[in-house]
């Protein structure tokens, strides 16, 4: 059996060598001297600002990571340096040399991910994925693991400049023979992914140019992927991998969300629902209770090797995950060739059907596709505005390259299919809840366990006795779950664009934002407990916001 989860890395290398002597002459820009090229600019969080903020702020040596960008490709200095926005994760920078010529360079702020692990794993897949898959990832230049072994003072990755303009920027005005176009890139991409398999022993590792001490060229190290890091995971002691078989990996995942909620705090933030008095409210307990039950069944949950409804969805793959419209690059010329793929931070070797069979960047909002794959039929738009009936067209046409990408699916990459059809199970829903039990889900994930023994075949026992008083607690969690989480889709309607997304919010509406958000908070606790302030301040008292 294949050995799962993490990509492969290969060893740290200094790309600065010895060129502070032969610049020794030259006068470069105080760059060290511009806090903002360090700290987080894009905007302000409405939750935590203190911590969040410490969390993307990163010191190093601006002068000597351009020293090793102009390194990287020959140049004799680098004369111009400029800051990208701000991801969440990360910080990215444009070096422009002497000669015109321009490189991307990443450093990973502290809540990246595992040190070392994060940056060469990166650097690892880029190169998979170019030389083993044909993927357009960028080139890697030169980077650094390890702050200790380098004059810059951080981890690095620099790499080619990605051609082309974010698909983003183009999408929105493309017809859908030419969505289908890009889509039908994309499936190529992934069909590839999907068909490839990685080394059978992956102790053995693909052989390549560049060698460690064993003469591999890639080798398997810890999972560093965002569920492995985030909400403080990072700085879990767990079993991180790799591991022989999915069994091992999956125990691991329930494992891991046992040690989260038993020593990190008891009620992480997040946006899902809003929690509290008459809603869920989150207890260590229950999450326990789902988690040992979501072990308990885990066996029985997971495809097997012989199961001809889901063929070979075991052996690990290597996927992206986030394919949005700022991840791919076109041809700004020709909009419908991928020039790029960018953002590898965090890929994981794992089964499909851990994996994300959707592009993300089509962002299909219409009703669930299921097994009708049949061709949709003309639409009634008698009656209808002409906003109303733009949309109602778009919808119908959303859907209908829904079910053709289906379809594709289905008829070239059967792997790809069988694992969308296993991730619309209650099977599947449990493997995907349970990833993230420790910060929401696990109401949902316990509800599951109600939905598998109903599903149960007939003559065989559930390994999972769940008592009335707990069937009872189970049903009134979830109420109160999806109480909250309507509460929350209310909130966002009600605050359009000024709703902050993933807690961060414009600079100039800062204070506004936060602002609407205490009157939010005040007006649901004054209509829901009206004349009760005693409730009104516990409901205050969880409220994921700053006020």
């Amino acid at each position: 059996m294949h050995r799962l989860l993490r990509l492969p890395f290969r060893k740290c290398r200094n790309s600065v060598g010895n060129l502070q002597a032969s610049m020794s002459n030259y006068s470069t820009p105080d760059w060290d001297a511009d806090d903002s090229l360090f700290t987080f600019t894009r905007g302000r969080f409405v939750y935590d600002e203190e911590h969040q903020m410490a969390q993307r702020r990163v010191r190093f040596s601006m002068k000597e990571l351009a020293r090793a960008a102009a390194s990287s490709i020959g140049a004799d200095r680098c004369v111009h340096v400029q800051k990208c926005p701000d991801g969440l994760y990360n910080k990215a920078y444009i070096f422009r040399m002497d000669d015109g010529r321009e490189v991307i360079g990443k450093v990973p702020n502290p809540n990246a991910g595992l040190p070392h692990y994060s940056t060469a794993s990166e650097v690892a897949t880029m190169d998979y994925m170019r030389s083993v898959l044909s993927t357009p990832a960028p080139k890697v230049l030169a980077w650094n693991s390890r702050t200790e072994a380098d004059h810059v003072g951080s981890e690095y990755i620099i790499m080619e400049k990605a051609e082309g303009v974010p698909l983003s920027r183009v999408w929105a005005r493309l017809g859908h023979q030419d969505r289908f176009k890009l889509l039908l890139q994309v499936f190529q991409f992934m069909k590839a992914w999907a068909e490839t398999p990685l080394p059978g022993d992956l102790a053995v590792p693909v052989v390549g140019t560049d060698h460690d001490a064993n003469g591999h060229r890639f080798v398997i190290g810890p999972a560093v992927g965002r569920d492995w890091c985030d909400a403080g995971r990072k700085e879990l002691d767990c079993d991180r991998g790799p591991w022989l078989f999915a069994l091992g990996c999956r125990r691991a995942v329930g494992a891991r969300e046992q040690a989260a909620v038993q020593h990190l705090p008891a009620n992480p933030k997040q946006w899902v629902m809003l929690t509290g008095p008459g809603l869920y409210q989150p207890s260590p307990r229950n999450k326990l209770w789902a988690l040992d039950a979501y072990l308990q069944v885990l066996e029985h949950v997971l495809p097997t090797c012989s199961d001809s409804d889901f063929p070979d969805l075991l052996r690990p793959r290597l996927w992206h995950d986030d394919l949005h419209g700022e991840n791919i690059f076109v041809n700004p010329a020709s909009p419908t060739q991928i020039t790029a793929i960018i953002d590898w931070q965090s890929t994981q070797a794992v089964p499909l059907f851990d994996h994300s069979m959707d592009p993300a960047f089509f962002d299909y909002d219409g009703p669930d596709i299921g097994d009708n794959l049949e061709k949709p039929g003309p639409i009634d738009t008698a009656g209808l505005s002409p906003d109303e009936k733009a949309a109602a067209i778009t919808q119908h046409l959303d859907r209908a390259i829904m079910i053709a990408w289906r379809l594709l699916a289905r008829g070239k990459s059967p792997a790809q299919y069988q694992t969308t059809k296993l991730q619309d199970t209650t099977a599947g829903h449990i493997l995907r809840v349970a990833r993230r039990a420790y910060e929401v889900g696990e109401t949902h994930l316990a509800a599951l366990m109600l939905d598998l023994r109903d599903e149960w075949p007939p003559g065989s026992e559930f390994p999972i006795v769940i008592s009335t008083e707990e069937e009872a607690r189970i049903k009134r969690d979830v109420d109160g779950a999806d109480l909250g989480a309507s509460l929350i889709t209310q909130v966002k309607s009600q605050m359009g664009e000024q709703w902050p997304e993933k807690g961060l919010a414009e600079h100039e509406a800062y204070d506004e934002t936060k602002g609407l958000l205490t009157y939010v908070r005040d007006e649901i606790a004054s209509q829901c407990w009206e004349g009760n302030e005693a409730t009104q301040r516990e409901f205050k008292k969880g409220w994921p916001f700053d006020s």
